[in-house]
């Protein structure tokens, strides 16, 4: 029923006739009876800040100084990667984690886990997520980063249909045997995100909560207080038809999980909360954040490749609860016939009680629009020092056929004012990417349902699937730095070498990249 109703929508955005004569029905209709979540569609809309674009800021805007895209994944097979989580230690800058849908053991859908110690430049850490039991297929890995330097990644199983974690505490080393959250349940359990608290000063001090939706249709939550050896029995937080969980903790304890209720493709839907003071014991009963008009299956009629308007989110760790500031962002379809797809996000000031207007997040950072201009998948984040973060990808340079060829590039752009303005947007991707091939076997036409972003010191993360090499997907990382100029690194591109896909073991695999002459670059300005 889904993909019939994106079809009808694709049929009616192209058909400028029946657009209009869907209208007078839809003014008629309006007029007669009260909104349904249909009807306030056509009341949704997006808006700029009030305050001066960022380029109106006091003194010189001096960009972060992004490097190289390198290859994350070193297998030098012909199958893909894609869906990449990414996290930044938060003892050393240097040390980074990325995992990814895996298929280099013959096209089976495995997690893998991909490590560096020199700032993405090179990646030797690269194994099979350790300790699984048998399953069919492995998906949606999270990686998330501990203030004392552990790093953890999460990811679903389906055989066994259940939850996993894993981490490590010596860079990548050694690996501890991942840990069933739950599993043998007869259904998919979907969507798994999981967050920590990281403040020492909160009463909860490295809890952690893990997020999903058993059977792709309502939110349940476990949370753990031994870093994850043990989790409670699950309970659930959100209603019926709602999945894409996120949850992001703020600096007192207090757990905001954001999650998207009448979930799918071509759907009015709504961003809805739900928060937790006590640690995860009890949850608010869910809040509406925003209507969002999701993306549908394929954006566009040119496009293979699937699409979810997952949700991403960040919380203020400096602001205070319980007004704390919150962003919450997805993918967005309201004004498809004019700027296409859009990046749109929402703030709030007073923990979730009131929220503002969604606001055009590749707009406000400069981007063109266009009705073929798809910007798609944001990421948020916000950085110790109150900074906002934002990743995406757009094809405004090249838009949809038949005014271009559709092919993407990667995004990021921040703001130091708490989203009043954002800086001009940074192209991080070096080269443009087709997102219509390389499709992995099984995946269901799978480009990658979210993206990496981490944040840590000076040091900003990114990762996203990409298709340059022989149009197969694999994952790329790139570093940026943040101060100006005095910061510029010098990494290097490195060649994939060949990678032991011997069976997993506690103990990572560490390939041994053989480094082609030294690359050198320097900033670019758009």
């Amino acid at each position: 029923m889904v993909r019939l109703h994106h079809h009808v929508r694709t049929h009616l955005r192209n058909g400028t006739v029946a657009l209009a004569a869907l209208a007078a029905v839809v003014w008629l209709a309006l007029a007669a009876a009260p909104a349904t979540p249909r009807a306030v569609a056509s009341q949704m809309s997006w808006s700029r800040p009030d305050a001066p674009h960022a380029l109106d800021k006091l003194g010189p805007f001096v960009p972060p100084i992004f490097g190289p895209n390198v290859r994350a994944n070193t297998d030098t097979t012909s199958y893909g990667q894609h869906e990449p989580g990414l996290a930044v230690s938060r003892t050393d800058n240097d040390v980074v984690f990325a995992a990814a849908k895996d298929y280099r053991d013959g096209n089976i859908k495995r997690v893998w886990i991909y490590g560096s110690t020199d700032g993405g430049s090179t990646w030797p850490v690269q194994l099979h997520m350790p300790g699984l039991p048998p399953t069919v297929n492995e998906s949606d890995p999270v990686v998330m980063a501990r203030d004392d330097g552990r790093i953890y990644v999460s990811c679903l199983t389906t055989g066994n249909e259940g939850i996993f974690i894993t981490w490590t505490d010596d860079n990548g080393t050694t690996w501890q045997p991942s840990v069933p959250i739950i599993q043998n349940q007869p259904v998919l359990q979907d969507k798994d995100w999981f967050a920590i608290d990281n403040n020492p000063a909160s009463p909860f001090h490295h809890r952690m909560y893990m997020m999903y939706a058993p059977g792709a249709n309502y939110v349940v939550e476990h949370h753990s207080t031994d870093g994850g050896l043990t989790w409670s029995p699950r309970q659930q937080i959100g209603g019926s038809n709602t999945e894409y969980t996120y949850p992001v903790v703020a600096s007192d304890g207090t757990v905001y999980n954001f999650m998207m209720y009448n979930w799918g493709n071509g759907q009015i839907g709504t961003v809805q909360m739900t928060r937790s003071t006590d640690g995860g014991a009890t949850w608010s009963t869910p809040s509406t954040v925003a209507m969002a008009d999701q993306a549908g299956y394929h954006i566009r009629p040119s496009d293979q490749f699937r699409f979810f308007s997952i949700i991403s989110a960040g919380v203020d760790p400096l602001s205070q609860g319980p007004n704390h500031t919150l962003y919450v962002s997805w993918t967005d379809d309201r004004a498809f016939n004019t700027t296409g797809t859009d990046v749109l996000y929402v703030k709030s000031t007073d923990g979730g009680a009131t929220w503002g207007q969604p606001i055009n997040l590749a707009q406000v950072s400069g981007r063109p629009e266009c009705p073929g201009c798809d910007n798609i998948t944001p990421m948020m984040t916000v950085g110790q020092d109150g900074k906002v973060h934002a990743f995406w990808l757009d094809r405004a340079d090249d838009p949809a056929p038949p005014a271009g060829t559709g092919l993407f590039h990667s995004w990021y752009t921040s703001s130091t004012d708490g989203g009043a303005t954002w800086d001009p947007a940074t192209r991080v991707s070096t080269e443009p990417q087709n997102l219509n091939v390389g499709f992995p076997p099984g995946s269901g036409d799978a480009a990658g349902d979210y993206w990496g972003l981490d944040v840590s010191g000076d040091s900003v993360y990114v990762a996203w699937n990409d298709t340059r090499y022989n149009q197969q997907q694999d994952i790329l990382v790139s570093r940026g730095i943040m101060g100006g100029p005095t910061a510029t690194p010098t990494p290097t591109q490195s060649t994939p070498p060949p990678t032991n896909t011997t069976a997993p073991s506690a103990t990572a695999t560490t390939a041994q990249p053989t480094n082609t002459p030294t690359q050198t670059w320097a900033p670019t300005w758009t």
